[in-house]
């Protein structure tokens, strides 16, 4: 085991502690992903993290892509169509995709 310094945290090995000094102990991070603005108009993001842990989680969370679930499900009218949601993120995308992988009861009258 080492020690990590004055956080006290005890690594596995010397190949683990250089990971955690630079997720946990790294200097406060600003995200530079252009995002676009209420107005229609595209600047940076700008957030602060505290680390470049938080930056990555912000990054994943906040600012990746809209997402469309493309799965077909069957409408109201009995027709197969794709089901079309925009999803916020690709996590929000993974939640979506399951709620279709679920089975649904068959109606046999």
């Amino acid at each position: 085991m080492v020690r990590s310094g004055p956080c006290g945290i005890l690594c596995k090995n010397y190949k683990t502690l250089p990971v955690h000094k630079r997720s946990f102990h790294s200097r406060e991070q600003n995200c530079d992903v252009t995002v676009v603005g209420e107005n229609g108009q595209t600047r940076p993001c700008g957030r602060v993290c505290k680390n470049i842990s938080a930056l990555s989680d912000h990054k994943r969370r906040d600012n990746s892509e809209h997402k469309t679930c493309n799965l077909p499900v069957i409408g109201d009218d009995g027709l197969q169509r794709l089901c079309g949601k925009v999803c916020k993120s690709a996590l929000d995308l993974s939640n979506q995709k399951r709620i279709h992988r679920k089975r649904k009861p068959v109606d046999v009258n």
